[in-house]
């Protein structure tokens, strides 16, 4: 199916959602850091890395993944495609398919980021590097695919059934 967005526009909302979860990652990451820290103070050693991970899911995962459901839900697609007049029409709409929608679109990410605190606080290891390079090629996939398809979708949108139009083009 043809869609009449361009690559570079749906491209440069992605780059815009991903450039904001950034900006999450490094807060949460501050308050992570800041935890050890206090931590590594009193007791003389790190968090242990579950606690870690537990942390990042916590604060970073569970918050992000709850902004991006109510924004489908309420605004009809995340900051950026709000940015951009884009907005996200499912097949099927009900709160079960958007999660999973938004689950499918950021765990590539969480979990790169789950393998860099790893990293950070224990050691590179085969599994941690594994997940890393694993979830880099999803992300790179999804990208790649969307760029060279006429409907301008990704394998998520395909899974989910959705599709990514102009705002105005649904009245």
């Amino acid at each position: 199916m043809d869609n009449e967005i361009t690559a570079k526009l749906r491209l440069t909302s992605l780059l815009t959602d991903w450039l904001m979860m950034n900006l999450a990652f490094l807060a949460g990451g501050v308050i992570i850091l800041a935890i050890n820290f206090i931590v590594q103070l009193f007791t003389g050693s790190y968090l242990p890395l579950f606690i870690n991970q537990l942390l990042l899911v916590i604060i970073i995962y569970i918050p992000w993944l709850g902004l991006h459901v109510w924004f489908d839900l309420e605004k009809g697609g995340s900051l950026g495609k709000q940015m951009f007049r884009l907005s996200v029409n499912y097949q099927n709409s009900n709160i079960l398919v958007i999660v999973l929608r938004n689950v499918l679109k950021w765990i590539g990410t969480f979990i790169i980021l789950s393998s860099m605190v790893h990293i950070l606080f224990n050691e590179i290891t085969t599994v941690s590097g594994i997940l890393f390079i694993l979830s880099f090629i999803w992300l790179l996939a999804n990208i790649l695919i969307l760029t060279v398809n006429k409907g301008k979708w990704h394998f998520i949108d395909k899974i989910v059934n959705s599709q990514v139009n102009f705002k105005e083009s649904l009245s």
